[in-house]
């Protein structure tokens, strides 16, 4: 429990001694998720369609709204009962549920991936590569221009494939922080001026 108090509430309103810092590996694992959702929404959308009971608008106010009014509920975390506590953790799920809805209509409501073209594609795309590299190679010969083609074809291809990958798992990964990062900067305002009040008590 303490470390899923730390993750969302954050170091002001907890004891936890969660840090961010120490846990890269459960932001790249949420990025993870998204993009695989992502992936879903373009290639099946059927599959899952229920996820997304409201529009995008309505995800990200429902969103922001839990974001900045949150903090103020935190603040008092540790003067409620057990019952209220885990309500909290559950209203920062839902933050986070609606937040990353958005974010996942926002980059694929507009995206049509034609699945019948796409052999044609890959196919132009690697001819394309082997004029190239056959041009780069022509003082092999020809044995040795053909296979130093095929070979650049498939590292730049995957160079190109990973590069895609990288940048989809990273646009999660940042969304993720900014909008953490946001909302600890509202708990960090909230928190000094509630402390130059002396209201704080644990």
């Amino acid at each position: 429990m303490e470390y899923w108090e730390g993750f969302f509430l954050g170091p002001f309103w907890t004891d936890s001694d969660y840090k961010d810092r120490r846990h890269k590996t459960l932001f790249i694992g949420i990025s993870l998720i998204i993009f695989a959702l992502m992936v879903l929404q373009i290639l099946m959308p059927g599959k899952i369609s229920e996820l997304f009971v409201f529009p995008i608008q309505v995800n990200f106010i429902l969103g922001f709204l839990l974001l900045i009014g949150l903090p103020f509920l935190a603040s008092r975390y540790y003067q409620l009962n057990p019952v209220f506590r885990i309500l909290i953790l559950f209203a920062y799920i839902l933050q986070y549920l609606f937040l990353f809805l958005g974010f996942i209509q926002l980059f694929t409501r507009n995206f049509e991936l034609d699945l019948n073209s796409m052999p044609d594609f890959v196919l132009t795309f690697f001819d394309g590569l082997m004029v190239i590299s056959s041009n780069i190679f022509n003082f092999l010969g020809s044995l040795g221009s053909t296979i130093a083609s095929v070979a650049f074809g498939i590292i730049v291809g995957g160079i190109v494939g990973l590069f895609v990958i990288f940048i989809c798992i990273c646009l999660p990964l940042i969304y993720l922080i900014s909008f953490r990062q946001l909302q600890r900067l509202i708990d960090r305002i909230l928190y000094k001026k509630k402390m130059s009040g002396n209201y704080i008590k644990r």
